[in-house]
């Protein structure tokens, strides 16, 4: 049994399909995952999160959205073949808005405990961020298999404590990956 089988209850769907808690009947309008899947993610695998250096260590390793080695492949290659610095082309691929997050650390931590996760293709999002400036975010077309994984309750302390070992949290201008 996955660590985290508590933490899929009504919401957590609602929530990988973009839906915010504590919102007016949990409409699904920014962000989240096209179809979510519910999927086994192993132990010994490698998950990467972009992360906000305004924030403490211990939060940016704290959230629910992850993406595998082969997603951060793909937004390394097109980084490494000119197309964007790294911080914009996270934003590009995974359409994440300046209010969410800075995307200036990359975290990496290997699995250490089964868990269960929803993965899915990401939806268009927007943020209220003046850098944000209106624009909607959305993940390339052209692009196939730029899955996201949404991992309830990896919100909890106690419970990313459990999940991972093995951690980094490198700037995102100095990560290997983008070298």
């Amino acid at each position: 049994m996955a660590i985290n089988e508590a933490c899929f209850d009504g919401h957590a769907l609602q929530r990988a399909r973009g839906a915010v808690p504590g919102t007016t009947h949990w409409v699904e309008t920014n962000g989240g995952i096209v179809n979510p899947l519910r999927v086994h993610v192993r132990p010994g695998q490698y998950l990467y999160r972009f992360a906000n250096s305004g924030k403490p260590h211990a939060e940016r390793l704290r959230g629910c959205w992850w993406v595998e080695h082969e997603v951060l492949t793909k937004i390394a290659k097109f980084v490494r073949d000119g197309h964007a610095a790294p911080r914009d082309a996270a934003r590009y691929f995974l359409a994440l808005p300046w209010a969410w997050t800075q995307v200036d650390r990359l975290i990496r931590a290997r699995l250490v405990e089964k868990i269960d996760a929803y993965r899915g293709v990401g939806k268009p999002a927007a943020g209220d961020h003046a850098r944000d400036a209106g624009t909607r975010f959305i993940p390339p077309q052209h692009v196939a298999e730029l899955y996201q994984l949404f991992i309830p309750g990896m919100d909890s302390p106690e419970l990313a404590s459990l999940a991972f070992e093995d951690i980094s949290d490198d700037d995102i201008w100095s990560a290997r990956a983008f070298a």
